[in-house]
């Protein structure tokens, strides 16, 4: 069609394929005159065709136009790059607001970038199941990202549905969302790079729900396995990170990275929710570090709540340092870290690694299972104003395990009811609290003079160096409160 000339052919042209074994369906181009970019076309070779003398031919593409048709071949095997056409395919779906169908049977490969503008949509053949099936997209490893979202400042969302992305120890990261809300997925995959998941938000007034998905896999991931950097809201459901076996990688930081945030409205990362999600470390390897990492948060910061719900973590090879790890560059607050109906299955795991000075948390974990046997001491936040909810969890320490030590300052309240637990620990409960409470359970020690399932209470005051030996001494200050399982 570039050679020839559109006016000759009045009832258009039917393009067999796109371009040679593509496979793309037949497609009819119709003449019209002027050129591709006379209509606010783009001469892409998919979505239009400039001819030999100044008119052009523009294809009739449905509502969910074939990748193939932008001359993009799959391949079982090899490096032919089809960066070019790929984005053409998906600027034409932004601005077409239709879906791009990617098929299966081989991958398509990519050695830049690949962009997906806001408002575009991809629709994979099938969802990619345990292993590289159904739609691929393939990158060279590079320091840039394999697949870019929306743009800065935008407000118009993209939608995924069936995609598994790949490369092969790239740094970069798998798939990097550029500062767009109302962001959808369903059903992706993504292996093999540095941050597999990178959520991004510039915008410092912004708001809304930034990102939902439902189902997705990520493994040997080097870095982080999602990185919330600024974002606003997030909601993951049936998400499965990291692969049984030594099929992961090791020195991986952690499953979720928690950074930047903006001072003002809707400063984020807001709400970050991830429900029915699996989170495994791999049969021989040593990371991730944490589940959770709070890094480098400005001060002013609202960083709203962090919620894990019905999941399950499986780290049973070891090497996994803490459940949550809040680093001394964190400037604001971790508002709200809500944890409930979890199993966590991580030997030698502590709670909470908590390395900043910053005050006024409320926790609350409640209805978890935790097994860690041999955990040594746990260390829940040394810091003022801490609101603490630990109620009604299993605790399984094991033979080998330490001290579990809750201590918090000035102003802090713990409630640490109904909890049962399995081990040799003794709990030793220090500082300076307003009011702490344990109440039911199983295996909680009585005090002498006292009673198992009584509410104890700490009132604040200056008095240090006293220890509770009896009920009648529950009234007073700063505490060293051993109970032996």
């Amino acid at each position: 069609m570039a050679a020839a000339k559109a006016s000759d052919f009045p009832e258009g042209v039917w393009r067999l394929d796109a371009a040679a074994g593509a496979g793309a369906p037949p497609l009819l181009f119709a003449p019209q005159t002027g050129t591709c970019a006379d209509h606010g076309l783009v001469n892409d070779g998919g979505a239009c065709v400039d001819d030999a003398v100044g008119g052009s031919f523009a294809a009739r593409l449905p509502p969910l136009a074939d990748l193939r048709e932008w001359g993009v071949a799959l391949q079982a095997s090899g490096t032919v790059d089809y960066s070019a056409a790929i984005n053409a395919a998906l600027a034409w779906s932004a601005a077409a607001e239709s879906a791009v169908y990617w098929p299966g049977g081989g991958y398509a490969y990519a050695s830049n970038p690949i962009y997906l503008p806001p408002g575009g949509m991809i629709r994979g053949a099938q969802s990619p199941s345990n292993g590289p099936v159904g739609a691929e997209l393939r990158c060279a490893a590079s320091s840039a990202a394999c697949l870019y979202r929306g743009a800065s400042g935008a407000q118009t969302g993209t939608k995924i549905e069936g995609l598994y992305i790949h490369s092969t120890a790239s740094p970069g990261a798998g798939m990097r969302n550029l500062d767009a809300f109302d962001i959808a997925d369903r059903d992706i995959k993504v292996q093999g790079f540095g941050d597999c998941l990178y959520f991004k938000n510039d915008n410092v007034t912004g708001g809304g729900l930034g990102y939902r998905i439902s189902g997705v896999d990520t493994g040997a991931c080097s870095h982080a396995h999602v990185v919330f950097d600024g974002w606003a809201e997030a909601k993951i459901t049936q998400g499965r990170f990291g692969m049984n076996g030594p099929g992961d990688v090791t020195g991986t930081d952690s499953f979720f990275l928690i950074t930047g945030g903006f001072t003002g409205t809707a400063g984020g990362p807001n709400t970050i929710h991830c429900d029915l999600c699996q989170f495994n470390t791999g049969g021989s390897n040593t990371s991730p570090v944490y589940l959770m990492h709070y890094a480098s948060i400005p001060s002013g910061v609202d960083t709203g709540a962090m919620i894990i719900s019905n999941s399950t973590l499986d780290a049973n090879s070891g090497g996994m340092s803490a459940i949550v790890r809040v680093d001394s560059t964190v400037l604001s607050p971790v508002m709200q870290l809500n944890l409930h109906d979890n199993v966590f299955n991580a030997p030698g795991v502590i709670p909470v690694d908590y390395q900043t000075t910053v005050s006024d948390v409320s926790w609350n974990w409640h209805d978890n299972k935790f097994a860690l046997n041999g955990a040594g001491v746990w260390d829940w936040p040394s810091v003022q104003h801490v609101d603490l909810q630990f109620h009604n969890n299993y605790i399984n320490m094991g033979s080998g395990c330490g001290d579990i030590t809750v201590y918090a300052a000035a102003g802090s309240v713990g409630n640490f009811d109904g909890n049962n637990y399995d081990g040799s620990c003794q709990w030793v409960i220090s500082g300076t609290w307003r009011s702490f409470s344990m109440v039911g359970g199983s295996k909680v020690p009585s005090l002498a003079g006292g009673n198992a399932t009584e509410l104890f209470r700490v009132d604040e005051n200056t008095a240090t160096g006293e220890t509770l030996s009896s009920a009648s001494a529950v009234e007073g200050g700063n505490y060293q409160l051993s109970y032996l399982t």
